[in-house]
């Protein structure tokens, strides 16, 4: 053999010569894979809530830390309303303690109905009726709108857990927040 040809096949010590692998050997497996590219799965991203302002807030019915999840989003949503809803203290309060919003109505003045009554408390009542009832309208707007609030922050599991419960489908119709939170 010429110097050339001994180069060119270096034995390996197997036989064969240095420059081709054979079907068993372990550099072939070294190499598999090389040269082909690699499926890219995207990480499905976690679930933090609709709300920018509430980012990381949610409920979620799977975990081990459920109940702490929810007084600490409970504590958030209340602060955000109570911040950005224009009745924010009625209804931070109403979330705060789970109960629906009220209004009070002012009372009547001594002597209403009668030529008795004095015609300026007469007047400031009707405008404090008047005003009583556009706030009452407004705050149900607002139990409207923590609906769909709650419904944002709410993880698909428990979208779920919620949808199967008995009053689910009353609250949903009315689109009720505060009994949505109840069910929660």
């Amino acid at each position: 053999m010429t110097d050339a040809a001994v180069m060119g096949s270096a034995s390996t010590g197997s036989g064969r010569p240095q420059g081709t692998l054979g079907r068993g050997s372990g550099d072939n497996r070294r190499h598999q894979g090389r040269g082909h590219p690699r499926r890219f799965v995207p990480k499905q991203a976690k679930f933090e809530g609709s709300c920018i302002d509430l980012k990381g807030h949610f409920f979620d019915s799977t975990g081990y830390d459920c109940a702490d999840r929810f007084t600490k989003t409970l504590e958030q949503i209340s602060n955000y309303v109570g911040r950005e809803y224009w009745h924010g203290g009625t209804m931070a309060k109403a979330v705060e303690k789970l109960t629906q919003p009220t209004m009070t109505m002012p009372s009547t003045p001594n002597g209403y109905g009668t030529d008795k009554v004095d015609p300026t408390d007469k007047y400031v009542w009707e405008q404090e009726v008047k005003e009583a009832i556009h706030d009452k309208k407004e705050i149900g707007k607002l139990v409207k709108k923590l609906y769909a609030l709650v419904m944002g922050q709410c993880a698909e599991a428990m979208v779920a857990q919620m949808s199967a419960h008995k009053d689910f489908k009353p609250t949903s119709d009315r689109m009720n927040g505060i009994d949505l939170l109840k069910i929660i």
